[in-house]
Order: structure tokens, then sequence, then C-alpha cells
């Protein structure tokens, strides 16, 4: 069960609350969303920074759920402590890799 809510159940909930952000349907906040001093300065720069940010954690949650499904299919015969392991990983360097690339992103606004 751990195995299947690091896998895929924790990805696919990340990716779903990826989705108002790049349809632009989050309004400027302080709880939900791409916040920065500077995507809070201004509307604009918010919807643009969140479209960005949602598409970005969307394909690295998509790549994340891919990576551990290829890592389960190559070695079904591994402990599930080890598939854990191995599968934790794109679980934790995808959202990292999506917010670097929208702090790029929005340090060029």
């Amino acid at each position: 069960m751990v195995l299947h809510l690091v896998a895929y159940v924790f990805p696919a909930v990340v990716a779903l609350a990826a989705v108002p952000m790049l349809l632009g349907r989050l309004s400027p906040n302080g709880s939900y969303g791409y916040r920065t001093s500077k995507t809070l300065s201004s509307t604009a720069i918010w919807y643009k920074a969140n479209r960005f940010a949602g598409w970005a954690f969307l394909i690295g949650m998509a790549l994340t759920i891919l990576c551990n499904l290829l890592v389960w299919r190559m070695h079904p015969d591994w402990p599930t402590g080890m598939l854990i392991l191995w599968m934790c990983a794109p679980m934790s360097v995808a959202p990292l890799l999506s917010l670097m690339a929208s702090s790029l992103y929005v340090r060029k606004l």
C-alpha cells in the first residue's frame, strides 16, 4: 500500500493540484499557487508564473509516475523497501526541478 502511495497517488495528487494553476484559474492569494514576493506584486506576473509552474509540476509528476512504472516493470523481484527507495527518488527530484525551472522563469519576467 505504501508503495502505491509513494509511486502513484502522491504524484497524481500534486499533478491534479497543478491543473488550476496551469489553466489560469487561480487568482492571487497567500496560500495556494507559486507565491513569491514578485508574483504577489503583480497580477500579470502571478498568472504567467503560475501557468509555468503548473505545467512544470504536471510534467514533473507525469515523468515521476512514468519513471516509477518503469522501475517496477524492470525490477518486479525487488523487495518492497528497495522499490520504495527507488520510487521516492523521482518524487523528490521532480518537484525540486519544477521549482528551479519556475524560479528561473520568474526571474526573467
